[in-house]
C-alpha cells in the first residue's frame, strides 16, 4: 500500500513518503510540479529586479549630473567674484574699472581650472565671444580655440558641446573675413550636432544659423537662404529657440536683399526688429542692426528719407552703448554717409566717412570688407568734389 501511494506520488511530481523529506527535495518537487508557473514567477521577478537597478542606477546618475552642475555653478560663482575682487570690500574693484582690465583678470582665474576641465572650457568660450564683441579679435580666437580643445579633452570629440564650440569659432572666423575657414568649422559643427541630435533641437538650429551666417558673409546668399527657410518658420516656445530666431531672421534678411527680394527682406527685417524688442528693449545693439538693415532695403528703393531716419536712430543707439569710438559705432557712421551723400549732404557725409575709416583701419587693418566699403563712399564723394570743382571752373 505504501509503495503504491509513492508510485501514484511519483507520477504526480510529488515527494515520496520513503524519502526524508527535505526542504530542498520538497522545493525541487514542487518547481517540477509547477515548471510553467514557476518559469512564469521568476521571469516577473527577474523583470522587476532589472527595473530596479535600472532606475536605481538612473536616478544615481542624474543625482551625480545634478550635484556636478551644482559644484560647477559654484565654481562659476567663486570664478565671477574672484573677476570682480574676490568679493571682499577691501579687494573690490574701482568703480570705475575698464571691462578689459575684468575680462583679463577673469582669464588668469580660468587658467586656475584645470581640475574641472568643462567648466574652465565653457569659461573660456564666453570670454573669448566677449572680447569678440569688444572686437578684439586676437584674444577672442585664442581663447575660442583653447576652449575647442579643452573641451574636446573633457567630453570628447563628438560630444554635442563640441559642435556649440566649433560653430562659435567659425562665425569669429567670418567676422574676421576669413571665410573659407569660416564655412569649414561651422559645416563641422552642424555635421557633429546632426549626428548626434534630432534635426529640431536647439543645438542643429543654433548651428545651421551659425553656418548660414558664414555663408551670407562670403556672399554665398541662395545657399544661406535655402538653409534659413526651415528656421525663420518655426514659432519657438523658449527664451533660447526665441533667440535662434532671431538670429535667423536676421541673416536670411541681409541674404534675401542681396538675391534682390527687397520685399521679403523688409519683412523678415520687420520681425526681426519686433522680436529684438521683445527680447532686449528700445535700446540695444541688436535693435540697432535691424533698424540699420531696413535702412539699408530703404536706400535701394530710393526711398532716402525714411532710410535716414533709421539709419539715424541706429546709429544713436550705437553710440550710446559702445562709444564714439568702437568698429561697430564707425560701421553705422559709414552706411548713414552713403545715404547721405545720395541725397546730397556731402559735407556730413565726408565727416563720417573719415572719422569712420579711421576707427575701422585700427580695428580691422586695412584689409576688410568693412574698411572697403568706407572708402568707396570716400571716393564717391571725392569723385563728387573734383566734378563740382570743374563745374565751377
Amino acid at each position: 500500500e505504501a509503495l503504491i501511494r509513492d508510485i501514484d506520488h511519483y507520477l504526480k511530481e510529488e515527494p515520496l513518503e520513503a524519502r526524508r523529506r527535505t526542504a530542498g527535495y520538497r522545493l525541487g518537487k514542487f518547481v517540477r510540479r509547477n515548471q510553467r508557473s514557476v518559469l512564469a514567477a521568476c521571469l516577473a521577478l527577474t523583470v522587476l529586479v532589472g527595473l530596479v537597478v535600472f532606475f536605481t542606477a538612473r536616478l544615481a546618475r542624474a543625482r551625480n549630473a545634478a550635484l556636478a552642475e551644482a559644484a560647477r555653478t559654484k565654481r562659476v560663482e567663486r570664478f565671477m567674484l574672484s573677476m570682480f575682487g574676490g568679493g571682499q570690500p577691501e579687494s573690490a574693484p574701482a568703480s570705475d574699472l575698464r571691462v578689459v582690465t575684468v575680462l583679463d583678470r577673469g582669464v588668469r582665474e580660468a587658467g586656475s581650472l584645470s581640475s574641472d576641465p568643462e567648466t574652465q572650457a565653457d569659461l573660456y568660450e564666453t570670454l573669448g565671444t566677449m572680447y569678440e564683441l569688444l572686437n578684439d579679435y586676437p584674444k577672442a580666437d585664442g581663447l575660442l580655440r583653447l576652449g575647442l580643445d579643452k573641451m574636446k579633452a573633457a567630453l570628447g570629440p563628438e560630444h554635442p558641446k563640441v559642435a556649440d564650440a566649433l560653430s562659435q569659432l567659425g562665425t569669429l572666423r567670418g567676422d574676421q573675413a576669413q571665410f573659407k575657414d569660416a564655412e569649414v568649422l561651422t559645416r563641422q559643427g552642424l555635421d557633429l550636432a546632426s549626428r548626434h541630435l534630432p534635426p529640431g533641437s536647439l543645438t542643429v538650429l543654433a548651428a545651421k544659423v551659425a553656418l548660414a551666417r558664414v555663408l551670407a558673409q562670403s556672399g554665398a546668399y541662395d545657399k544661406s537662404v535655402a538653409l534659413l527657410d526651415p528656421v525663420v518658420g518655426l514659432h519657438p516656445t523658449t527664451e533660447e529657440g526665441m533667440y535662434i530666431l532671431r538670429d535667423s531672421l536676421s541673416t536670411a534678411g541681409v541674404a534675401t536683399y542681396y538675391l534682390g527680394r527687397y520685399n521679403d527682406a523688409a519683412s523678415l527685417d520687420q520681425r526681426a526688429l519686433k522680436l529684438d524688442r521683445q527680447l532686449f528693449g528700445k535700446w540695444h545693439p541688436r535693435v540697432g542692426a535691424d533698424l540699420m538693415n531696413l535702412g539699408t532695403v530703404k536706400t535701394t528703393l530710393a526711398e532716402y528719407s525714411e532710410a535716414e531716419s533709421f539709419y539715424r536712430e541706429a546709429l544713436e543707439i550705437m553710440t550710446t552703448w559702445y562709444g564714439p569710438e568702437h568698429p561697430d559705432t564707425a560701421t553705422y557712421m559709414s552706411v548713414l554717409a552713403r545715404t547721405l551723400l545720395l541725397e546730397g549732404k556731402n559735407a556730413e557725409a565726408e565727416t563720417l566717412s573719415e572719422r569712420a575709416l579711421k576707427i575701422q583701419e585700427r580695428a580691422y587693418g586695412k584689409v576688410h570688407p568693412y574698411v572697403a566699403f568706407t572708402l568707396v563712399a570716400l571716393g564717391r564723394l571725392a569723385t563728387r568734389s573734383e566734378e563740382h570743382t570743374s563745374e565751377l571752373q
